[in-house]
């Protein structure tokens, strides 16, 4: 069985266009999404009015293929950032990851417990010691 040039081409070009596709490259898409009112999710009694709007705004931060790296630079909503702007220390992505789910972890903490203050509760926050995310030589 013999197979055409041009058959082959079109085998080249379609592994090409996979890879440019979906091969990860060194580089970070970063995108604003939408903006929820806050009073869609959060309610409160006997509070006061006010004439501003509290938003919450997601971002997405994701790795970039080439075609992906290609879009964000021509895009103005998206900005693209180099792996190593975004990976502190040298860290892998496994650990950024879990750096960075630590970090709204404690985030949350200090969110419930202005919560607290602010609505004169009482609250106590028990420190347990610190957890070493990485190390350096």
């Amino acid at each position: 069985m013999k197979v055409s040039k041009k058959t082959i081409l079109l085998i080249i070009l379609f592994v090409c266009l996979f890879l440019f596709i979906t091969i990860p490259i060194p580089y970070y898409i970063l995108q604003t999404g939408e903006t929820d009112p806050v009073h869609s999710y959060i309610s409160v009694d006997n509070g006061y009015k006010n004439d501003g709007e509290l938003t919450f705004v997601t971002v997405t931060l994701k790795r970039a293929t080439p075609i992906q790296y290609l879009w964000a630079k021509i895009s103005t909503d998206r900005e693209v950032q180099p792996i190593d702007e975004i990976h502190a220390n040298d860290l892998t992505e496994k650990e950024h990851l879990h750096a960075i789910q630590e970090i709204l972890k404690s985030s949350l903490e200090m969110a419930k417990a202005s919560a607290y203050k602010e609505a004169s509760k009482r609250y106590e926050i028990k420190f347990n010691g610190l957890k070493v995310i990485s190390t350096s030589d």
